[in-house]
């Protein structure tokens, strides 16, 4: 109580003083304090209108920089139906494809949903041939991972890859025709397989590693390093207990911060892991020793393509019976495996059959001669 009353007598004080400076104040200066008190009107408007207009805008969020989806939006066609998933800048996934119910769930790490009405454009859904239903949401593990599930009407093959700031998860339809009498043979074609197609030694080797995506297929498993460019500097070897298959891919970084895993749940492979260091970017397929020579991996322009089980045997089967003939043949393929028994393998590729003869020159050192064959600038060391 004693500081109010001192404030209270401070006023009173102040006051009188004020009013003895006002009195002092003469009738030729009375042109001048209109003057004043104008500007003073104008400073108070200016300051009021500044504020105004602070709020009138208010809040401004300073953009941070996170990696965001912004919008998914559903396409259909003829003959395929395709998910964007739209993203305020480039973004990293994992694909994997599921069985029960069939579908794809597609991770994105360090990456939040910023999902609105407006941006969920999924009316053609209705018209889709294979998907049923898209669910945004968040890993349970790990709420920093964007899970999106896409629910397929039956299973199909897909094709997920990114497009700019989205990403384009592409389902075929299976062609329909429509039933009528076989037309009569007019001759027989002998069917011939088709050589793979050899490495485009031209484009730029990858940098950069994308996405990796698993396809389930009914004899096998299909697995897709996606990269900014064909992937041609890399190794396989095989370990076991456990048995794995692991491809050390050089040159190439990755993303992802910690080890990412897709489990599979096939008899091919189980799991698929990668991570990546200073060095090189390492992709280990956790299979069975019974699959160490049932697997093949060749460069392709968006990275590199692996195929294990029954699906890569047929791919080496059709390879040997190619008649047609090439001036030059490419080393594409240098893998080193050990089997269970102990003894070590060398597997070299080529992009045809070639002749070939070994030869001994002392001690543990042996020379193989492939002809007609060249080794890319890359493999070279």
């Amino acid at each position: 109580m004693t500081w109010v009353n001192r404030s209270a007598r401070s006023e009173r004080s102040n006051f009188l003083n004020r009013r003895e400076r006002c009195d002092m104040i003469t009738t030729t200066k009375h042109s001048t304090g209109k003057a004043v008190a104008a500007l003073v009107l104008i400073w108070l408007a200016a300051i009021a209108a500044g504020c105004a207009a602070q709020k009138k805008g208010a809040p401004t969020v300073p953009d941070t920089g996170a990696r965001k989806i912004v919008g998914i939006v559903a396409e259909s066609d003829v003959d395929m139906d395709r998910i964007r998933i739209l993203g305020n800048q480039p973004l990293t996934f994992t694909a994997v494809s599921k069985s029960s119910p069939a579908g794809v769930a597609l991770y994105f790490p360090r990456t939040e949903l910023a999902l609105e009405d407006a941006y969920m454009d999924l009316e053609s859904l209705e018209k889709a041939g294979l998907v049923a239903s898209v669910q945004p949401g968040a890993l349970a593990t790990d709420e920093t991972t964007a899970l999106i599930e896409i629910e397929l009407k039956a299973d199909a093959p897909y094709d997920a890859m990114r497009q700019g700031d989205e990403v384009v998860v592409a389902f075929a339809r299976p062609l329909h025709t429509p039933e009528r009498e076989a037309d009569p043979v007019v001759s027989e074609l002998e069917e011939v397989p088709l050589a793979a197609p050899a490495e485009d030694v031209s484009r730029p080797a990858a940098t950069r590693l994308e996405a990796v995506t698993v396809q389930r297929l009914e004899n096998g498993v299909e697995i897709r390093v996606r990269a900014d460019g064909p992937i041609r500097d890399y190794a396989s070897f095989t370990l076991n207990s456990p048995d794995r298959i692991v491809y050390d891919i050089f040159g190439v970084s990755s993303p992802f911060i910690r080890e990412q895993t897709i489990e599979v749940g096939m008899p091919w492979v189980s799991r698929v892991r990668h991570y990546g260091d200073q060095e090189k970017l390492r992709v280990v397929l956790d299979t069975s020793a019974e699959q160490f020579q049932a697997t093949k991996a060749r460069s392709i322009q968006e990275g590199l393509l692996i195929h294990v089980g029954d699906v890569a045997r047929e791919a080496v089967a059709a390879e040997a019976t190619i008649t047609e003939t090439e001036p030059v043949a490419w080393v594409n393929r240098v893998d080193f495996s050990a089997e269970p028994t102990g003894k070590s393998v060398v597997t070299v590729g080529t992009t045809r059959p070639v002749s070939y003869r070994m030869e001994k020159v002392h001690g543990r050192l042996l020379k193989l001669h492939l002809d007609h064959t060249r080794i890319p600038e890359y493999r070279r060391r």
